[in-house]
């Protein structure tokens, strides 16, 4: 989770966690989830693996009572579920605090606020997880099943109407795959950096605090952006990894014009094209460029290239490896 929130802090300008302390438990008789918030820092800890294991072997309750009086709890409570724990979890981001430099302006502790519609579109989300037969396969008990289930919709929703990024675990991904897949408009963030600069997420946080104050750090973002976006439209299968770097070797060779038989006029007019805002490259294949410059295109999509690249000031377009070059040294 450490390398996850350093590798977030170079993607994106903010990072946004949630404050205070999930407590959720589920087994084959039900489940219970509560958040509280504590203001004492110094109080909140993690959860280690042995009080997990401890607590996945005794049984939970959950009893429930009318109150009397308003704020006073019941004086009487039934019983509304009891059951075996096939999961214990105490779930909290909140100790990362005491290990972020002071620098670290652009993360956020939160208590979201849900929108209005966020919770019918969660529990929408839900109806036909649930009917899932892979996800029942990978979690066969019920009520665990709902519960990650329920967490994880509950955080895409948010995350959709708020229109920010979200990141998941392991367990809950297997549901947040299921969006990806439904081909309604959800893309994945941020695969390519950790792809192309592997060793990142090990920088200590005083490295991402400087390298984030680079002014081209932007563009970067913009570019691993790009990237990400022609390998989500034109990758058909094979060494993804292989994919990326390829894409990624492509743009750097024709920002630097070195791409193998072409003129400096020509050159400059695939770097207005790349960087200009047409798409045309980005349907070609890996190897596509040349085909473009050689093909019937030539004469009317290069000469409106050519139009436009006399605005764009090249040392401004290259600050983008400028910030690569960093991170690659730095890793």
């Amino acid at each position: 989770m450490r390398r996850r929130l350093k590798l977030a802090s170079l993607i994106f300008d903010e990072v946004l966690l949630e404050a205070g302390m999930l407590r959720v438990s589920a087994g084959p008789g039900g489940a219970s989830r509560f958040t509280s918030y504590s203001e004492n820092l110094d109080s909140v800890r993690w959860q280690t693996p042995k009080e997990r294991s401890v607590a996945m072997q005794s049984r939970f309750s959950v009893s429930i009572g009318d109150e009397d009086i308003p704020g006073v709890p019941a004086a009487q409570l039934r019983e509304f579920i009891n059951s075996e724990s096939s999961i214990s979890w105490d779930a909290t981001l909140l100790p990362f605090a005491r290990e972020f430099p002071t620098e670290c302006g652009w993360v956020h502790f939160v208590r979201p606020a849900p929108p209005s519609d966020a919770k019918q579109l969660a529990d929408e989300w839900s109806r036909v997880d649930k009917k899932n037969s892979s996800l029942k396969n990978a979690i066969p008990v019920d009520f665990v099943r709902s519960t990650v289930i329920g967490s994880a919709n509950n955080d895409l929703a948010l995350a959709a109407l708020s229109g920010i990024s979200m990141t998941a675990d392991s367990l809950h991904q297997q549901v947040v795959a299921q969006r990806f897949r439904d081909g309604s408009g959800w893309q994945s963030r941020g695969f390519a950096m950790p792809i192309l600069l592997p060793n990142i997420r090990d920088l200590p946080w005083e490295s991402i605090v400087e390298i984030r104050k680079n002014r081209y750090m932007a563009r970067f973002r913009a570019v691993m952006r790009e990237i990400e976006g022609e390998v989500s439209e034109t990758y058909k299968g094979g060494d993804v990894e292989d994919f990326v770097h390829r894409v990624f070797e492509r743009k750097q060779a024709v920002l630097l014009g070195e791409v193998e038989g072409l003129g400096a006029g020509i050159r400059k007019a695939v770097y207005g094209l790349l960087f200009g805002g047409l798409s045309g490259v980005a349907t070609m294949g890996i190897a596509g460029i040349g085909g473009l410059i050689a093909g019937t295109v030539a004469g009317t999509a290069i000469q409106s290239v050519f139009d436009v690249t006399g605005n764009v000031r090249q040392r401004r377009a290259r600050g983008w490896l400028s910030v690569y070059n960093k991170l690659r040294v730095a890793g």
